[in-house]
This record gives structure tokens, C-alpha cells and sequence, in this order.
């Protein structure tokens, strides 16, 4: 089944160290709304949900030297 999602990616890098054990760190944010998807059809049928429903996700990421 194919699943389509639309919506901003934003992220952030702070300053870059060289040969450090946090290295890079990045903040992001991601909102995505569902354009196609198998059980979010927002048809009749009772299991159905709605496509408009969003997904947010924050995270934090970083590279680091050992």
C-alpha cells in the first residue's frame, strides 16, 4: 500500500566541534499531515480515521568521536 505525508521539516545545527564526543548537535521539528494512506481514509467504515490527522515529532541528533 502506498502512504504519502506533506509538511515541514525544520532543523537547527549548533556550532561544529571537531574530534569531540558531542559533536553537531542539531534540533529538529517535523509536522506531517497524511495525503494518502490505507487506514486513514476518513471514510464510513468505524476502524477508519481521519486523514487530516498530524503527526509532530521533536528530536534532537548529534555525531561524535570515540
Amino acid at each position: 500500500t502506498t502512504t504519502h505525508r506533506l509538511g515541514p521539516l525544520i532543523s537547527y545545527t549548533f556550532r561544529e566541534r571537531r574530534h569531540s564526543w558531542l559533536n553537531a548537535p542539531t534540533v529538529f521539528f517535523l509536522a506531517q499531515w497524511w495525503i494518502q494512506h490505507q487506514w486513514r481514509t476518513g471514510g464510513d467504515h468505524p476502524n477508519t480515521v481521519t486523514q487530516y490527522l498530524s503527526m509532530f515529532i521533536l528530536g534532537f541528533s548529534f555525531r561524535g568521536d570515540a
